[in-house]
């Protein structure tokens, strides 16, 4: 789980006091932790330039410490690069709704990649939304920009799959929030 403090101040016994404390950044989901729990502090990360053209590709890395040689005594790790750093968030709170014509109200807050929970910022590449109603045999997908629609579901059998998910320029669509009505 990532978390991120509005205000972090490392006090004189070493111990970190972090205030208005966000969970689940960047969509990595939130998990309990015990009272004195070890985590990890990121004061700085590194950049490594990718380009969009090694979406899908099988990259490898050897990482060596100082004073020590590039040979077989290192691990390469091998992953497929998918454009993480691009890649949309899920939408959050996703709400279904049935209105006695069978018409589907869904209605989710977007989640920006940028910014803060108080002022979020989506990316340059953020495209919108696709909400896809699926029965199992009939699929009906479209893209909006609004964080709400309603679909006309007459022509659908009685539990309906609903699907939203963000759409980016170069990464496409990323993981889905559904819920079934």
């Amino acid at each position: 789980e990532f978390m991120q403090g509005k205000d972090v101040e490392v006090q004189l016994d070493d111990s970190v006091h972090l205030s208005t404390l966000h969970r689940g950044i960047g969509g990595s989901g939130t998990a309990a932790h015990v009272a004195g729990a070890r985590f990890v502090w990121l004061a700085d990360a590194a950049y490594i330039p990718a380009s969009s053209g090694w979406l899908g590709a099988s990259l490898t890395h050897q990482a060596t410490s100082f004073d020590e040689s590039d040979d077989e005594t290192t691990n390469d790790q091998t992953a497929t690069y998918v454009g993480r750093s691009q890649t949309e968030l899920a939408p959050a709170y996703l709400r279904l709704a049935r209105s006695g014509s069978n018409v589907l109200t869904v209605t989710w807050v977007g989640r920006a990649r940028f910014g803060n929970a108080f002022h979020p910022v989506q990316s340059r590449n953020f495209q919108g939304y696709r909400i896809t109603f699926d029965d199992g045999s009939t699929s009906v997908s479209f893209d909006t920009t609004a964080e709400t629609s309603t679909f006309d579901a007459s022509a659908m059998g009685p539990s309906v799959t609903v699907s939203v998910v963000a759409l980016n320029r170069i990464t496409g669509a990323g993981p889905a929030s559904s819920g079934t009505i």
